[in-house]
């Protein structure tokens, strides 16, 4: 019973995660288009840039942007918590596999986190948001 409000809560918060790495895939191919998007959130002024986060050398792997490599790993999430809903065995199985992608969630979080803080030296507040997510 646990383990299948766990996957629930998950689920949810999976639905969170890919309508914000939603927003920040939109932002991201705005950038590429030569569009800054995003208001005031994603401003350039103080410590606060989207922009300087997603449009940079750090917001792509393997010429991805990130946020979409997001929304494959919450949509993986999703399924997992889905699949856990159908019985006891499965809830067991699948918080087991959840906790692992969470976890790998986790450390690529404190990565990235490093690399705004040190090397970017700009914080995106919707990958914040991914961030508290995870």
């Amino acid at each position: 019973m646990r383990a299948t409000r766990a996957l629930g809560l998950c689920a949810a918060l999976s639905l969170i995660g890919i309508g914000l790495a939603g927003y920040l895939t939109y932002l991201h191919f705005g950038l590429m288009r030569g569009e800054l998007l995003g208001g005031a959130a994603c401003s350039g002024t103080g410590v606060f840039n989207c922009h300087a986060v997603t449009g940079g050398a750090w917001g792509s792997l393997l010429g991805v942007p990130l946020s979409l490599w997001g929304i494959l790993g919450y949509v993986a999430i999703l399924a997992l918590a889905l699949w856990g809903q159908h019985s006891a065995e499965s809830a067991t199985q699948a918080a087991g596999l959840v906790t692992v992608v969470a976890s790998l969630f986790v450390a690529a979080d404190v990565f990235l986190f490093g690399v705004m803080a040190v090397v970017i030296r700009h914080y995106c507040l919707f990958c914040l948001l991914t961030y508290a997510v995870n």
